[in-house]
């Protein structure tokens, strides 16, 4: 399918792009694979069921965390030779099904195991430490996560859709704050990654890190990388710290939804594309028709994410009360306090139900300004004039101080009150803190699992009065539980306890079995071939 003339560039750009995808993987399927062997892989895959189901991260980055999780524990033994890892790392991933048996080329270990060296000498020219790749939060090894996940499974169209809809926004919206026309670029792409793809920070960096050094990929001069890398890495981290960035991210969020509807009409109609492009109506009804379903399948999304939140909350308070809350509740009484037990255990997940029946999806209305961006992005003729925006922050008026000291008020009552109820309860210190504690986490994820559901959505969200009273509540607790979501991602004992008391040996086992059952195989077919 050839892109027409006609279109604009940035969707020519993005056509082009699944052309070369398409070319890759045919190219790619004509070679030999990788097989593993499934024995035991079962249980592999039970694990990362869990170990994703407590890692609250977005499921389009499952494949990309647990590589990079993989990576950490391989690259920690300096015995392993990178090719030894590259293989290790595929069978994990087809192990924990991140990855199809029996469709990755054996081509790809070459080129991986060249990643992993390139990326290891970087980490030793740009580091002080001796080991490598020892810390939770290594910045090269998000980079070499991120390249080699975008070497296995090939991503063009991702970086093309946010190449073409920044240059969109850069075209059609004026940004007039005092700010550099290359950082004011810069900030667009990251906040469109971020609002459109939900792009991590390690992906983000990564394509910022082609950008300043494109011929890394190509075997760039090493030392030149090295020399400069530092200075770039503060560079890249200001841009995730800029005072604009989150405000920018709102402002572009909530015009990203109607791109991805777009995408799911190309990849849905790449043979009819050209047809429905060239007709307005017909390309209309397809959208209405595609709005409609992402739509009904909202409730579908906000159920799996309160089941992978409610996971997550009973691991962690079984945690809790196996190493804290028990052992103090018997060395303080003697005896267990099933009242704060219980409340703490079925709380949290009730709570989570409450945050997803107030879920609605859009409307019609919704649907007509989304059909309205995408007819200005696709059809030259139906251009709008330039959107004038600036970002910098008004001054504050006596009554925003009024409105925050009302808030701080209503936020020191609400957990007076909830102290207080829960003493009348029988709740120690202890017990209080590990209710404080989860109720927060949970409204934080009950309303980030809202935030992903309504990812369509461009219209304010209508709430009825007791809605209003809930969210007011809720409030305080989601302050709480977004520092305590901070904290906790910096220190996580469930991660380290499944990552290197569970992970390792599971897997080493895993694949002691697997070499066994091949062995026994062959072995099999040895006798077998013996003529008689």
């Amino acid at each position: 399918m050839e892109p027409q003339s006609s279109l604009p560039k940035y969707l020519e750009k993005i056509l082009l792009a699944y052309e070369a995808s398409d070319k890759k993987l045919l190219a790619e399927g004509a070679l030999p694979t990788l097989r593993v062997s499934q024995a035991f892989s079962s249980l592999a895959l039970v694990y990362e069921k869990i170990r994703t189901a407590v890692d609250f991260s977005g499921e389009h980055l499952f494949r990309r965390l647990a590589t990079e999780r993989i990576l950490r524990r391989l690259l920690m033994n300096n015995r392993l030779e990178s090719e030894a890892v590259a293989k290790n790392l595929l069978k994990e991933l087809i192990w924990g099904r991140y990855l199809p048996n029996e469709k990755i080329p054996l081509a790809k270990i070459a080129p991986l195991t060249a990643i992993i060296d390139k990326y290891s000498k970087l980490k030793r020219k740009t580091s002080l430490p001796k080991k490598v790749f020892d810390h939770p939060d290594d910045f090269i090894l998000g980079l070499l996560s991120t390249e080699i996940d975008e070497l296995i499974v090939d991503q063009t169209d991702d970086e093309a859709w946010a190449i073409s809809v920044s240059e969109w926004f850069w075209e059609n919206f004026d940004w007039i704050d005092p700010i550099s026309e290359e950082q004011q670029r810069l900030l667009i792409y990251v906040a469109v990654r971020r609002a459109m793809l939900k792009s991590d920070e390690a992906i983000i960096s990564y394509h910022l890190f082609c950008r300043a050094f494109p011929n890394w990929t190509r075997n760039e001069d090493l030392n030149r990388v090295a020399d400069n890398f530092k200075l770039w890495q503060k560079s890249v981290k200001s841009l995730f710290l800029h005072p604009y960035s989150n405000t920018l991210f709102r402002f572009i969020q909530k015009r990203t939804p109607a791109f991805l509807v777009l995408r799911s009409l190309i990849e849905e109609n790449r043979e009819r594309l050209n047809e429905i492009i060239k007709d307005p109506k017909i390309f209309e009804e397809k959208i209405i028709d595609l709005c409609n379903r992402r739509y009904s399948q909202i409730g579908k999304k906000v159920r799996r994410g309160i089941i992978r939140s409610i996971i997550y909350i009973f691991a962690t308070k079984m945690l809790f009360a196996f190493f804290l809350e028990v052992p103090f509740e018997l060395f303080r009484h003697g005896k267990l306090s099933l009242v704060p037990l219980s409340i703490n255990l079925v709380f949290p997940p009730f709570l989570m139900g409450i945050v997803g029946l107030l879920i609605h999806p859009p409307n019609e209305e919704n649907t007509q300004r989304i059909i309205r961006t995408l007819k200005a992005f696709t059809f030259t003729d139906l251009r709008t004039t330039r959107f004038i925006f600036s970002l910098k922050p008004q001054d504050k008026k006596l009554s925003h101080y009024i409105f925050r000291s009302v808030y701080i008020l209503i936020f020191l009552l609400i957990f007076f009150f909830a102290s207080l109820a829960l003493w009348r309860l029988n709740f120690n210190l202890i017990s209080a803190g590990i209710f404080f504690f989860f109720v927060s986490l949970v409204l934080l994820f009950g309303f980030r699992v809202r935030w992903s559901a309504q990812e369509l959505r461009v219209t304010p969200e209508k709430e009825s009065f007791p809605e209003f009273i809930f969210n007011l509540i809720a409030m305080p607790f989601l302050d709480l539980g977004v520092k305590l979501s901070v904290g906790l991602t910096k220190l996580n004992v469930l991660m380290f306890v499944l990552d290197f008391l569970i992970e390792a040996p599971l897997k080493s086992i895993i694949n002691v079995i697997g070499e066994w059952v091949t062995f026994i195989q062959r072995k099999r077919e040895e006798v077998i071939e013996v003529p008689f």
